[in-house]
């Protein structure tokens, strides 16, 4: 194929916004384009590689069993009722199923690109069986599957827990670890327990010094902040109670709620959702003057003792018999020597903060390290609590009724370009791998006017096509520089030249991923080429 007859525009300068280099060298490449704040559209170059990825994803599925759907937009649980009726006895199951769609999303991030853009394609695959036995079976063969096919890719995934509930529902993940991406994973240094920050939970530490004395009330005038109080008193945070009120729909009524935390955890409100089964942009901090005076509190000092008509949630680490400073309940005042159990007592102990760096695993005890990523692979387990709310049912082989079970997973695919790419590239452009290429050879004139230099790229060309070798000619007018720039921009795993000694039959043969040159005839860089593509 003539590179002057298909589209790829290189560029010199990215007009991208962010600082991830790698999405830098796509718009360079001519692989990508802005379409909009936060939307893009992938040009030929960069389309031909993602249907490359593509494919080998969907046949390393359907080698596993998943039979493939068309579907516009990805709606897993939209399928699911599409396929409910077809499940009617044990032995529809299990059923593999695997599909392409759109899925947007309102939190997008200019700044991160293809990692959170408007909308991403999305590979969805679903996990239906009667047998849990073959169920935990064929999960730890996909797990495994996708290890190995991002392995192929040069790519080494993370496995990460990002929802463990109270229920049977779970998700499981596996991401990348990157500067650039949109959440924070706490790993433990010595076992394998790796969450995500909405979800990690911790082993509580050594508990605080405790009192037998009781509540006295301290006057604190002008503490506004946790930082403020630190100072005036010479504690630290750890020693503080943080009391933050909320209002959540509960049975058709919003309802004040209370969670109380140590003063130097941060409120996670995705966990506070999960608790009473709602979503998270359903509960709201409480604002109003006459909420607050009903709950018998006030801005900035409030406190878990005397609250009125509130739900209380506490912490587990706050709930161990330590001493601590909190809110009176009246505007500059604190409470020290607060005992939980003596003093207050919540209605719900549990989870409800963020983990932090330092704190100790779960899991074996270990140190628990903060690293930044981007979650590419998704996988939720429901089990059967899926198919009872959605009402799937089968007959057994006795006729008697019965719920199976259901995994839902996803890949995005614009993360999972970005990713192979980002893992295959030095400063001058990519270094595509031999089996992820659009093309295997890129040959290139470097002057189309010497008839002995084109003549020589086609036959050379000519006799790579019959081999099944993907060519690209670059018959382009330009210099040799600017062309050899651009061969390296574009990432093509062999690049043959047809320069000076094209005369004598004489070609430069190079390895994208590598410096040295080669001066062979022909059949020697067709011998070469076969060895290495």
């Amino acid at each position: 194929m003539k590179q002057s007859n298909i589209h790829i525009k290189t560029l010199r300068q990215s007009p991208f916004e962010g600082k991830m280099q790698t999405q830098h060298l796509m718009f360079r490449a001519g692989m990508l384009k802005k379409n909009g704040i936060g939307d893009y559209t992938l040009m030929p170059y960069g389309y031909a590689l993602y249907k490359i990825i593509e494919n080998k994803l969907t046949s390393l599925l359907s080698h596993s069993a998943f039979q493939e759907v068309s579907t516009l937009n990805y709606d897993a649980k939209e399928l699911l009722t599409q396929l409910r009726s077809d499940i009617v006895s044990y032995k529809d199951l299990p059923l593999y199923i695997q599909s392409n769609g759109l899925k947007r999303r309102h939190n997008y991030s200019v700044k991160l690109g293809l990692i959170k853009s408007k909308s991403t394609p999305i590979k969805g695959f679903q996990l239906i069986s009667h047998s849990d036995i073959d169920f935990q079976e064929k999960k730890s063969a996909l797990w495994r599957e996708l290890f190995e096919f991002g392995q192929e890719l040069n790519i080494s995934f993370e496995k990460s827990l990002l929802i463990s509930s109270n229920t049977e529902t779970s998700k499981e993940g596996y991401w990348v670890p990157s500067e650039y991406g949109d959440e924070v994973f706490y790993q433990c240094d010595t076992c394998d327990y790796c969450s995500d920050q909405h979800n990690a939970s911790w082993m509580i530490g050594k508990v605080l010094a405790t009192t037998d004395e009781t509540p006295e009330e301290i006057h604190t005038p002008n503490i506004k902040t946790i930082a403020d109080l630190e100072r005036f008193m010479s504690i630290n945070a750890k020693t503080l109670l943080k009391t933050l009120l909320v209002q959540v729909p509960l049975h058709g009524k919003l309802k004040t709620v209370a969670i109380v935390l140590s003063g130097n955890r941060e409120l996670n409100i995705k966990k506070v959702a999960r608790f009473f089964s709602v979503l998270p942009h359903e509960i709201n901090l409480v604002n109003d003057l006459d909420v607050l005076n009903a709950a018998g509190t006030t801005v900035g000092f409030a406190g878990p003792i005397g609250l009125k008509n509130v739900i209380i949630l506490a912490d587990e680490e706050v709930t161990k018999g330590q001493a601590m400073v909190t809110g009176a309940n009246r505007v500059d005042y604190h409470l020290k020597n607060v005992v939980y159990g003596r003093d207050y007592k919540a209605h719900h102990v549990g989870n409800f903060s963020y983990i932090l760096s330092g704190d100790i695993c779960c899991k074996c005890g270990g140190n628990i390290t903060a690293r930044e990523g981007y979650v590419v692979v998704e996988l939720t387990s429901y089990k059967k609590v899926l198919s009872e709310n959605m009402d799937i049912k089968y007959k057994d082989n006795q006729m008697k009724e019965q719920r199976p079970i259901v995994e839902l997973g996803s890949i995005d695919m614009y993360r999972l370009l970005t990713t192979y790419l980002d893992h295959n590239k030095d400063d001058d452009g990519f270094v595509l791998k031999k089996d992820a290429s659009v093309f295997d050879v890129h040959v290139l004139v470097p002057n189309i006017r010497k008839e002995e230099q084109m003549q020589l790229a086609k036959q050379l060309s000519k006799k790579l096509e019959i081999k099944e070798f993907k060519v690209l000619i670059d018959d382009r007018k330009g210099s040799t520089g600017s062309k050899f720039k651009d061969s390296d921009l574009l990432g093509i795993p062999v690049r043959i030249t047809t320069g000076k000694l094209a005369g004598d039959g004489i070609v430069e043969l190079k390895y994208r991923n590598s410096k040295e040159r080669l001066e062979l005839s022909v059949e020697e860089a067709l011998t070469e080429v076969k060895k290495s593509v």
